[in-house]
Protein backbone atom coordinates (compact mmCIF):
# COMPACT_ATOMS: atom_id res chain seq x y z
CA UNK A 1 0.00 0.00 0.00
CA UNK A 2 2.96 2.20 0.59
CA UNK A 3 4.64 1.70 -2.45
CA UNK A 4 1.22 2.69 -4.10
CA UNK A 5 0.87 5.83 -2.62
CA UNK A 6 4.21 6.44 -3.69
CA UNK A 7 3.58 5.61 -7.65
CA UNK A 8 0.37 7.75 -7.10
CA UNK A 9 1.91 11.03 -5.89
CA UNK A 10 4.40 10.50 -8.64
CA UNK A 11 1.86 10.38 -11.21
CA UNK A 12 0.43 13.48 -9.45
CA UNK A 13 3.57 15.29 -9.98
CA UNK A 14 3.71 14.53 -13.74
CA UNK A 15 -0.01 15.24 -14.45
CA UNK A 16 1.10 18.67 -12.69
CA UNK A 17 4.22 19.18 -15.02
CA UNK A 18 2.41 18.17 -18.55
CA UNK A 19 -0.43 20.47 -17.61
CA UNK A 20 2.09 23.27 -16.62
CA UNK A 21 1.29 24.30 -20.10
CA UNK A 22 -2.05 23.76 -21.45
CA UNK A 23 -2.09 25.77 -23.80
CA UNK A 24 1.42 25.15 -25.94
CA UNK A 25 0.76 21.06 -25.55
CA UNK A 26 -3.30 21.82 -27.27
CA UNK A 27 -2.05 24.25 -29.92
CA UNK A 28 1.26 21.99 -30.24
CA UNK A 29 -0.40 18.92 -30.80
CA UNK A 30 -3.91 20.01 -32.41
CA UNK A 31 -1.46 21.52 -35.33
CA UNK A 32 0.99 18.49 -35.06
CA UNK A 33 -2.78 16.27 -36.09
CA UNK A 34 -4.09 19.00 -38.44
CA UNK A 35 -0.93 19.33 -40.35
CA UNK A 36 0.02 15.55 -40.37
CA UNK A 37 -3.80 14.97 -41.64
CA UNK A 38 -4.12 17.36 -44.60
CA UNK A 39 -0.95 16.54 -45.94
CA UNK A 40 -1.56 12.54 -46.13
CA UNK A 41 -5.15 13.91 -46.81
CA UNK A 42 -4.16 15.99 -49.92
CA UNK A 43 -1.57 12.94 -50.80
CA UNK A 44 -4.32 10.38 -51.54
CA UNK A 45 -6.60 12.83 -52.58
CA UNK A 46 -4.34 12.91 -55.55
CA UNK A 47 -3.79 9.17 -55.35
CA UNK A 48 -7.67 8.65 -55.77
CA UNK A 49 -7.73 11.59 -58.63
CA UNK A 50 -9.64 13.67 -56.94
CA UNK A 51 -12.62 11.78 -56.95
CA UNK A 52 -12.18 9.82 -60.10
CA UNK A 53 -11.40 6.60 -58.63
CA UNK A 54 -14.59 5.12 -56.47
CA UNK A 55 -12.50 3.12 -54.55
CA UNK A 56 -8.77 1.51 -54.40
CA UNK A 57 -8.06 -2.14 -53.10
CA UNK A 58 -12.03 -1.83 -52.25
CA UNK A 59 -11.50 1.17 -50.07
CA UNK A 60 -13.78 4.30 -51.00
CA UNK A 61 -12.03 7.75 -50.75
CA UNK A 62 -14.49 8.05 -47.64
CA UNK A 63 -13.04 5.16 -45.43
CA UNK A 64 -9.02 5.92 -46.33
CA UNK A 65 -9.85 9.36 -45.23
CA UNK A 66 -11.04 8.21 -41.73
CA UNK A 67 -8.72 6.01 -41.56
CA UNK A 68 -5.78 8.43 -42.00
CA UNK A 69 -7.41 10.80 -39.23
CA UNK A 70 -7.15 7.80 -36.83
CA UNK A 71 -4.06 6.47 -37.47
CA UNK A 72 -2.33 9.77 -36.80
CA UNK A 73 -4.22 10.48 -34.13
CA UNK A 74 -3.33 6.97 -32.56
CA UNK A 75 0.49 7.51 -33.46
CA UNK A 76 0.26 10.70 -31.50
CA UNK A 77 -1.26 8.98 -28.56
CA UNK A 78 1.06 5.79 -28.52
CA UNK A 79 4.19 8.01 -29.54
CA UNK A 80 7.31 7.95 -26.91
CA UNK A 81 7.41 10.69 -24.97
CA UNK A 82 9.81 13.04 -23.80
CA UNK A 83 10.53 11.44 -20.72
CA UNK A 84 11.67 7.97 -22.48
CA UNK A 85 14.35 9.78 -23.99
CA UNK A 86 15.17 11.50 -20.89
CA UNK A 87 16.87 8.80 -19.34
CA UNK A 88 19.63 8.10 -22.28
CA UNK A 89 20.52 11.53 -20.94
CA UNK A 90 20.30 10.93 -16.82
CA UNK A 91 22.48 7.78 -17.61
CA UNK A 92 25.25 9.45 -19.51
CA UNK A 93 25.57 12.54 -17.06
CA UNK A 94 25.58 10.10 -13.98
CA UNK A 95 22.41 12.33 -12.36
CA UNK A 96 20.54 8.44 -12.85
CA UNK A 97 21.95 7.88 -9.30
CA UNK A 98 19.26 10.10 -7.68
CA UNK A 99 16.67 8.00 -8.53
CA UNK A 100 18.46 4.37 -6.98
CA UNK A 101 18.12 6.35 -3.60
CA UNK A 102 14.83 6.67 -4.36
CA UNK A 103 12.33 3.89 -2.96
CA UNK A 104 10.95 2.99 -5.88
CA UNK A 105 11.90 0.82 -9.10
CA UNK A 106 13.13 3.16 -11.80
CA UNK A 107 11.01 1.56 -15.00
CA UNK A 108 8.22 1.42 -13.09
CA UNK A 109 8.74 5.54 -11.88
CA UNK A 110 9.57 6.11 -15.56
CA UNK A 111 6.33 4.01 -16.76
CA UNK A 112 4.32 6.16 -14.13
CA UNK A 113 5.42 9.35 -15.12
CA UNK A 114 5.02 8.41 -18.84
CA UNK A 115 1.51 7.59 -18.40
CA UNK A 116 0.94 11.24 -16.59
CA UNK A 117 1.60 12.94 -20.22
CA UNK A 118 -0.72 10.10 -21.94
CA UNK A 119 -3.79 10.89 -19.55
CA UNK A 120 -3.62 14.70 -20.91
CA UNK A 121 -3.89 13.91 -24.05
CA UNK A 122 -5.95 10.85 -23.87
CA UNK A 123 -9.60 12.49 -24.05
CA UNK A 124 -8.51 14.75 -26.46
CA UNK A 125 -7.71 11.64 -28.98
CA UNK A 126 -10.50 9.97 -27.90
CA UNK A 127 -12.86 12.97 -28.56
CA UNK A 128 -11.20 13.91 -31.69
CA UNK A 129 -11.56 10.00 -33.18
CA UNK A 130 -15.16 9.90 -32.29
CA UNK A 131 -16.04 13.01 -34.41
CA UNK A 132 -14.47 11.77 -37.14
CA UNK A 133 -16.29 8.39 -36.34
CA UNK A 134 -19.72 10.42 -36.81
CA UNK A 135 -18.29 12.55 -39.70
CA UNK A 136 -17.37 10.35 -41.71
CA UNK A 137 -19.00 7.02 -40.46
CA UNK A 138 -22.35 6.58 -43.16
CA UNK A 139 -19.65 6.22 -45.92
CA UNK A 140 -18.39 3.34 -44.34
CA UNK A 141 -20.25 1.21 -43.06
CA UNK A 142 -19.12 -1.78 -40.55
CA UNK A 143 -20.46 -4.49 -38.25
CA UNK A 144 -19.26 -2.39 -35.10
CA UNK A 145 -21.30 0.34 -33.47
CA UNK A 146 -19.28 3.24 -32.62
CA UNK A 147 -19.59 2.20 -29.13
CA UNK A 148 -17.92 -1.25 -29.87
CA UNK A 149 -15.71 0.17 -32.26
CA UNK A 150 -14.14 2.67 -29.72
CA UNK A 151 -14.52 -0.31 -26.65
CA UNK A 152 -12.08 -2.53 -29.04
CA UNK A 153 -9.56 0.45 -29.53
CA UNK A 154 -9.15 1.67 -26.06
CA UNK A 155 -6.90 -1.66 -25.23
CA UNK A 156 -5.29 -1.77 -28.49
CA UNK A 157 -4.50 2.04 -27.70
CA UNK A 158 -2.96 0.65 -24.14
CA UNK A 159 -1.34 -1.81 -25.77
CA UNK A 160 0.02 0.71 -28.06
CA UNK A 161 1.22 2.76 -25.64
CA UNK A 162 3.15 0.32 -23.60
CA UNK A 163 4.96 -0.95 -26.47
CA UNK A 164 5.76 2.02 -27.55
CA UNK A 165 6.94 2.67 -24.18
CA UNK A 166 8.86 -0.21 -23.78
CA UNK A 167 10.89 0.37 -27.03
CA UNK A 168 11.43 3.71 -26.10
CA UNK A 169 13.17 2.82 -22.34
CA UNK A 170 14.93 -0.30 -23.89
CA UNK A 171 16.68 2.08 -26.79
CA UNK A 172 17.51 5.06 -23.56
CA UNK A 173 19.13 1.48 -21.60
CA UNK A 174 21.44 1.19 -24.30
CA UNK A 175 23.49 4.60 -22.93
CA UNK A 176 24.64 1.98 -20.44
CA UNK A 177 26.76 0.93 -23.20
CA UNK A 178 26.94 4.10 -26.03
CA UNK A 179 27.23 7.44 -25.04
CA UNK A 180 24.78 8.66 -27.70
CA UNK A 181 21.63 6.99 -28.19
CA UNK A 182 19.76 9.79 -29.37
CA UNK A 183 19.92 8.17 -33.32
CA UNK A 184 18.35 5.06 -32.63
CA UNK A 185 15.67 6.59 -31.35
CA UNK A 186 15.61 8.68 -34.59
CA UNK A 187 15.52 5.12 -36.62
CA UNK A 188 12.82 3.91 -34.49
CA UNK A 189 10.82 6.71 -34.72
CA UNK A 190 11.14 6.89 -38.76
CA UNK A 191 10.51 2.82 -38.75
CA UNK A 192 6.68 4.04 -36.82
CA UNK A 193 6.11 6.17 -40.09
CA UNK A 194 6.51 2.85 -42.20
CA UNK A 195 5.56 -0.32 -40.27
CA UNK A 196 2.90 1.62 -37.81
CA UNK A 197 0.72 1.97 -40.95
CA UNK A 198 0.02 5.85 -40.36
CA UNK A 199 1.65 6.17 -44.07
CA UNK A 200 -0.79 3.71 -45.71
CA UNK A 201 -3.27 0.88 -44.52
CA UNK A 202 -0.78 -2.32 -43.47
CA UNK A 203 -3.73 -4.26 -45.18
CA UNK A 204 -2.64 -2.67 -48.56
CA UNK A 205 0.91 -3.67 -48.52
CA UNK A 206 2.13 -6.69 -50.54
CA UNK A 207 1.69 -9.66 -49.11
CA UNK A 208 4.92 -10.54 -48.06
CA UNK A 209 5.46 -6.97 -46.43
CA UNK A 210 2.11 -7.16 -44.74
CA UNK A 211 2.48 -10.86 -43.25
CA UNK A 212 5.47 -9.57 -41.47
CA UNK A 213 4.31 -6.49 -40.21
CA UNK A 214 1.37 -8.61 -39.11
CA UNK A 215 3.70 -9.92 -36.66
CA UNK A 216 5.77 -7.04 -35.46
CA UNK A 217 4.77 -5.05 -32.54
CA UNK A 218 4.58 -1.51 -34.78
CA UNK A 219 1.12 -2.05 -36.00
CA UNK A 220 -0.25 -1.37 -32.68
CA UNK A 221 0.88 2.07 -32.39
CA UNK A 222 -1.34 3.15 -35.64
CA UNK A 223 -2.62 0.52 -37.77
CA UNK A 224 -4.79 -1.77 -35.22
CA UNK A 225 -7.06 1.06 -33.61
CA UNK A 226 -7.40 3.13 -36.50
CA UNK A 227 -8.36 -0.62 -38.78
CA UNK A 228 -10.90 -0.89 -36.12
CA UNK A 229 -12.91 2.64 -36.12
CA UNK A 230 -12.22 2.62 -39.71
CA UNK A 231 -13.64 -0.86 -39.90
CA UNK A 232 -10.47 -2.22 -41.77
CA UNK A 233 -9.86 -5.36 -39.21
CA UNK A 234 -12.91 -7.69 -39.00
CA UNK A 235 -14.03 -8.47 -35.21
CA UNK A 236 -13.39 -12.12 -35.46
CA UNK A 237 -9.65 -11.32 -35.58
CA UNK A 238 -9.60 -8.88 -32.73
CA UNK A 239 -8.83 -11.49 -30.05
CA UNK A 240 -5.68 -12.91 -32.08
CA UNK A 241 -4.34 -9.41 -32.14
CA UNK A 242 -4.94 -8.78 -28.33
CA UNK A 243 -2.83 -12.02 -27.51
CA UNK A 244 -0.35 -10.87 -30.18
CA UNK A 245 -0.14 -7.86 -28.50
CA UNK A 246 0.34 -8.79 -24.70
CA UNK A 247 2.95 -11.34 -25.95
CA UNK A 248 4.88 -8.86 -27.83
CA UNK A 249 4.60 -6.65 -24.44
CA UNK A 250 5.62 -9.16 -21.76
CA UNK A 251 8.62 -10.22 -24.52
CA UNK A 252 9.74 -6.30 -24.50
CA UNK A 253 9.43 -6.66 -20.73
CA UNK A 254 12.10 -8.98 -20.28
CA UNK A 255 14.39 -7.79 -22.61
CA UNK A 256 14.03 -4.11 -20.85
CA UNK A 257 14.60 -5.64 -17.54
CA UNK A 258 17.85 -7.33 -18.77
CA UNK A 259 19.34 -4.41 -20.04
CA UNK A 260 18.48 -2.68 -16.55
CA UNK A 261 20.08 -5.37 -14.64
CA UNK A 262 23.52 -5.68 -17.11
CA UNK A 263 23.44 -2.39 -17.71
CA UNK A 264 23.59 -1.33 -14.10
CA UNK A 265 26.50 -3.04 -13.26
CA UNK A 266 28.33 -0.82 -15.84
CA UNK A 267 27.02 2.56 -14.12
CA UNK A 268 29.39 4.33 -12.60
CA UNK A 269 28.16 8.61 -10.92
CA UNK A 270 31.51 9.84 -9.55
CA UNK A 271 31.60 13.13 -7.85
CA UNK A 272 28.58 15.56 -6.74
Amino acid sequence: MKDLAVYVSVLRLGLSAALMYRANFLFTAGLTVVVGVSVQLFLWGAVYGWGQHASIAGMPFGQMALYIALATLSLGLTRSGRVERMVAEEIRTGELVRYLLKPMAHAPYVLTMALAERLVSFPVVLLAALVALQVVLPEAPAPLSTGERLAWAVPFWVCGMVLNFLMGLGISYVAFWLDEVWTLHVVKDISLWFLSGQLVPLSLLPNGVRQLSEWLPFQYMAYVPAGILAGLIPEEALPLLLVRGVGWSILLSGIVALLWTTGLRRFGAYGG
